[in-house]
């Protein structure tokens, strides 16, 4: 791992002269869709070996692939199966039943049979998603995307449309910063994201101490192939699937989402951080990856005041 000047696609950022630090992402007013870290209005499945960070939520069922870990909760309306060896340090909350798959652990509890109600949540958090992305569709149509991306690209900060957007196999995407400490990236795709094995997207040239934003909104699916390494958050009008080993942040889909074998998705920490008067469309920071170090440190140093 280089401690570059970039935000990494494992959730972590990496700063010259600083070490790893976990970064936080923001949909300030949105608390019911920033409780999760996986959203789904149908189903969820993770993939053999998975790792999800946060929470999960679905309408019906969630089903974890086996050696599969959880760093939080699970809620899914009808049901939920964990795969042989799965561990989860959260809860499982289901409408239905649970089925905990063979020498599968949780630290919390199974909890079963509950009430519709339990959900509101997830049905809360589904009803913020389909208004973060009308607020994101209404900002200033800015540059427009060809419909095939292949190579090495660079793009500046700013908004960017496509009717429909393709990645060829090993395209690196740098989202270049120039040295601004608040720049945000919005992708209003109308209708699918579709990317390429290796594809990876990551941000260079931040500013110290800055906020960097990222949010890719597609109307239609987001289908992301092998090895994939994305930076920022995925709102799907659809559905979203990951190919094996392919790590982003988090993803929420009013259909269904899968993950493959061996993927991770990086929860963020919400982290409220005023926006500029003239981004108020993006209702206070939807996507904001947020660096904490200045906070991290005065606290550390109360810590050892005490």
């Amino acid at each position: 791992m280089k401690c570059s000047k970039k935000i990494l696609l494992s959730g972590l950022v990496a700063l010259s002269f600083i070490p790893a630090i976990a970064s936080a992402q923001s949909l300030a007013g949105y608390s019911n869709l920033t409780s999760f870290s996986v959203l789904s209005g149908s189903y969820v499945t993770t993939g053999a070996g998975s790792n999800v960070s946060g929470d999960m939520g679905a309408l019906t069922y969630i089903a974890t692939g086996a050696n599969s870990s959880g760093a939080s909760s699970n809620y899914a309306g009808s049901y939920i199966t964990t795969g042989a060896g799965s561990t989860g340090s959260g809860s499982n909350f289901a409408g239905g039943y649970i089925t905990p798959g063979l020498g599968s652990t949780v630290i919390g509890s199974n909890t079963a049979g509950l009430a519709p109600a339990s959900f509101t949540n997830v049905n809360n958090a589904l009803l913020e998603l389909s208004a973060a992305q009308l607020a994101l569709k209404s900002l200033t149509a800015g540059s427009t995307l060809a419909a095939t991306m292949d190579g090495k690209q660079t793009m500046t900060a700013g908004v960017y449309n496509a009717p429909a957007l393709t990645t060829a196999a090993g395209t690196v995407l740098t989202l270049d910063a120039a040295g601004q400490t608040n720049p945000y990236w919005v992708f209003n795709i109308d209708t699918y994201l579709s990317t390429g094995a290796s594809t990876s997207v990551n941000i260079a040239n931040l500013g110290l101490g800055g906020t960097a934003s990222v949010i890719w909104n597609t109307g239609g699916y987001a289908s992301f192939g092998e090895s994939n390494s994305f930076v920022g958050s995925v709102f799907a009008g659809e559905y979203i699937s990951t190919g094996a080993t392919t790590t982003s942040g988090p993803l929420f889909a009013k259909e269904y989402v899968t993950l493959g074998a061996s993927g991770t998705i990086n929860s963020m920490v919400v982290a409220p951080i005023p926006e500029p008067e003239i981004y108020a469309l993006m209702l206070a920071g939807i996507g904001l990856l947020t660096l904490k170090v200045r906070r991290e440190k005065k606290n550390q140093l109360s810590k050892v005041a005490a």
